[in-house]
Order: structure tokens, then sequence, then C-alpha cells
């Protein structure tokens, strides 16, 4: 979900469809496909969750834009806990 939000934001940035033409091949889509997807009348929120962007904006594209995934974050936080938390137990 998050990563189709990116994308949309992505296409939403491309507002010419020459550039996102241009984009769209620079990430590694075909020129016909490229085409069809910079010229189509959709939203920008369907084009988002499209098969063919999701395989071409890949994790690795949102890493070289400097964006971070939520899964690192948590990993990372977790990592850097040092406090043990213990269930609590029923005093009576």
């Amino acid at each position: 979900m998050v990563a189709t939000q990116v994308t949309h934001v992505l296409l939403e940035t491309m507002e010419e469809i020459s550039a996102r033409m241009d984009n769209l091949v620079r990430l590694g889509i075909s020129g016909s496909k490229a085409w069809e997807f910079a010229n189509t009348r959709k939203g920008y929120w369907r084009i988002a969750d499209s098969p063919i962007l999701n395989c071409t904006l890949t994790l690795k594209v949102f890493r070289n834009l400097g964006l971070l995934s939520l899964s690192d974050v948590y990993f990372k936080s977790l990592s850097l806990r040092t406090a043990v938390c213990r269930t609590a137990r029923m005093v009576v």
C-alpha cells in the first residue's frame, strides 16, 4: 500500500506525457508499454497499482531515491531496544 502511494506521487510529479514516458523507459519499461502508461486517461492511482510498475519500481529504486522501507526501519528499531519486556504476573 505504501509503495503504491509513493508510486502515485512519483507519477503525479511527471506532468507532461513526454517526461512520464522518458522516465518509464529509463526505469526499464519497453517503449510501447511506456507510451501506453504515459498517455493513458486512467488516474494516477489506477496506474500506480499496475503489475508492470510494481515490477519496475522496486525497493531498490526507492532506496536510490533516498526513501526508507518501513520494514527496514522496524527491524532497525528492534535492534536498538535494550530492555526486555516480560509478561506481567497477577498478584493476589
